[in-house]
């Protein structure tokens, strides 16, 4: 009975310290992140985007056009050219939460239901 427990201890202490290997490594990233991407190319229910922009803002453009954050009316003036040019939505991975100006605020939420939001926003 003694060895049945103590087999149980070694077995669990084995299986904590592999448990405790694997994670703080990046095999199971990488494990995860590629059965991610075979069940999205087996979902038929996608369809792969045709063109995707992608735009960055450099330190050089924010000591062109100011301090951070921006003024919003610089990104009225951008997503007004790229709506006109043909884009359907416009996706943001910036924190928005801390305000500019009141109008240039507005003058940016007039496009609020043709953004994709990945991080906090202004509230309207």
């Amino acid at each position: 009975m003694h060895s049945s427990i103590k087999n149980s201890a070694i077995i669990s202490f084995v299986v904590i310290i592999l448990t405790v290997l694997i994670s703080s490594t990046d095999l199971l990233k990488s494990f995860n992140n590629n059965l991610y991407d075979l069940f999205l190319q087996m979902d038929s229910s996608t369809s792969p985007v045709k063109q995707v922009v992608i735009v960055e803002i450099d330190d050089k453009t924010i000591y062109e056009l100011g301090n951070w954050p921006l003024n919003r009316s610089i990104y009225a003036s951008f997503l007004d050219k790229v709506f006109k040019g043909g884009a359907k939505t416009a996706g943001f991975f910036i924190d928005f939460t801390i305000p500019t100006l009141p109008e240039s605020d507005r003058e940016f939420l007039r496009y609020q239901s043709q953004i994709m939001f990945s991080g906090k926003r202004l509230k309207k």
